[in-house]
């Protein structure tokens, strides 16, 4: 019964599905980024070289 169901299963409605999620996510992380605003860029760009204690400047 199983297979009868997986056959009649179209996978191209689930490709298309996943590359309009794929192109979403994208241009929403691409926009994201080009809208930041300077301090913030500057903020995550030293995230990876403090050593994780923060300053009352930082906030």
């Amino acid at each position: 019964m199983i297979s009868d169901v997986l056959s009649y299963l179209d996978y191209s409605v689930c490709a298309e599905i996943a590359l309009v999620l794929f192109v979403t996510v994208f241009l929403g992380v691409t926009l994201r980024v080009a809208l930041m605003r300077r301090d913030e860029s500057e903020y995550c760009a030293r995230i990876p070289i403090e050593d994780g204690t923060r300053r009352n400047s930082d906030v």
